[in-house]
This record gives C-alpha cells, structure tokens and sequence, in this order.
C-alpha cells in the first residue's frame, strides 16, 4: 500500500495544512497547528516534502507522546519551545477513595464544547492524571471543570518538568490480516469472529482516529488507531508487504481490556 494513501474524508485536513505552508512561504513567518493525532502528523510530514524551504517541529510534552502540535516554518527559524503553546495541567483529586478514567477525563473536556484538538495526551502513571492543552485555552479549562465524573477535582497548571512519566500499556505484535478492511484487522488483533467485529462497528463501539465509524469495509492505513469499547485499542505502525499465502504482515501496537 502507498505510504501516500490519503482518504477522501481527509481532504479538507490536507487542504488546511496546505493552507498553513503555503502562508509560511508568502509571510515568511512560522505557524502554528492544534494538536495532531499520529495520523493527522503522518499526512503532515507526507505534504512537507512538496514545499521547500520549510521545516517541521514537532513537539506532545514528553517522550514519545502520541498527540503533538506541529510548527511549520521557514527554513532559517531557530526553534524556541516556547513558540509551541503548550499548558501543563495537574488534576488534583480525592486518591483514597476515588479512581479516574481517560474516558472520564476526556468527556469532562470535550463537554467544554472545545474542539478536541485543543488538548493533547491525558497521561497517568497508574494513579495521578495529567493532560496538556494549548495555552490561550488553559485558563479557560481551570476554571471551568470541577467535576470528573463523580469525583471533585481542583485543576492546576504546572511545569514541564512536573509531568508525570506514563506508564505506556501498548504492546507491539506482529499480525497478518486478509485485507486492510477494519472488520478484518479488529478481528485477526482480538481474536474473534468478522461477524462479531462487523457487529461492534454497526454498534456505534468503533472510533478510528477518534472518529467514530460505522462502516465495516472502512479501509485502515499506517498510524490509524483502532479503539473497540470492551476490547481495547490498535495502532498500525508499519505495512510489510504480502505472504506468501496472499496476506498483509504488518506491525501493531496494541492495549488490550
């Protein structure tokens, strides 16, 4: 499969980017995206290789982050960290008697009526929960989230070097699939029928790139990630190529429930 393979869906995303680098040669001067999922980045880095006399920088607050902002800039910029915007922020609760969820954390966030994009990772160590955000939002978003859940939380925004170190639960698999359809990686990962899988995606219980979908024939590509409610989440790192019994090889990271 191409490493260029874009989806029609994608196109205004594609558009908008071309937008941004095509304002950096006019202007001269750097821009700024929102944070990008490991999709959305992976078609950024594609479409800079059409415009010279730019760079990338990419920047999630930690060590292999998933979420990033991106600076597109003029070839001759000098990075200042600062230029990326981006707010700390602690979640401060009850640890005794209560536990958070990154579901819960995210609906308490996006029922702000805030694009999602305004955030970037929600990170844990297994107890404490942090999230990042861009900083014109920040304020915003302390003030306004007293709740999570059932759970009362003081929000407050910290340094770089407060940030906990996640605990990343992604195991990388190897796995061969039929096809690149959604219904057959779902179930090749999770090891159940492709009715069932069809059945959980007409359900309205899978979001690929956060979005959900209810199209069992949705094709997948590299950097997509998977999330099936009940079962767990799938990022497609690489695409090796054929077996010789026709099927796809390909390298996984997956987080099983």
């Amino acid at each position: 499969m191409s490493s260029d393979f874009f989806r029609a869906e994608e196109n205004s995303f594609i558009q908008r980017i071309e937008e941004l680098f095509e304002r950096v040669q006019r202007q001269n001067y750097f821009q700024l995206t929102d944070f990008l999922n490991l999709r959305e980045q992976y078609i950024l880095e594609n479409i800079s290789n059409r415009y010279s006399g730019t760079n990338i920088f990419f920047e999630g607050g930690y060590y292999n982050s998933e979420r990033k902002r991106v600076i597109i800039a003029p070839d001759y910029y000098l990075l200042n960290k600062d230029d990326f915007e981006i707010d700390y922020i602690d979640i401060m609760y009850s640890t005794k008697f209560n536990k958070l969820k990154h579901s819960q954390i995210l609906g308490a966030l996006v029922h702000l009526g805030i694009d999602r994009n305004t955030f970037g990772d929600i990170i844990t160590d297994g107890k404490n929960w942090q999230f990042l955000v861009n900083k014109n939002m920040s304020s915003y978003v302390v003030s306004n989230i007293q709740k999570i859940g059932s759970n009362t939380v003081h929000l407050k925004q910290i340094e770089e070097a407060q940030l906990l170190l996640p605990r990343d639960d992604y195991e990388l698999e190897m796995i061969t699939s039929r096809s690149f359809r959604i219904d057959s990686i779902i179930s090749t990962v999770f090891n159940f029928s492709r009715q069932n899988a069809k059945d959980l995606i007409t359900n309205g219980k899978v979001t690929v790139n956060w979005i959900k979908t209810n199209k069992a024939d949705y094709f997948l590509t590299i950097n997509d990630t998977i999330s099936v409610r009940g079962y767990g989440r799938v990022r497609i790192n690489e695409i090796y190529g054929q077996t010789q019994n026709s099927k796809w090889k390909m390298s996984v990271s997956v987080i099983r429930k």
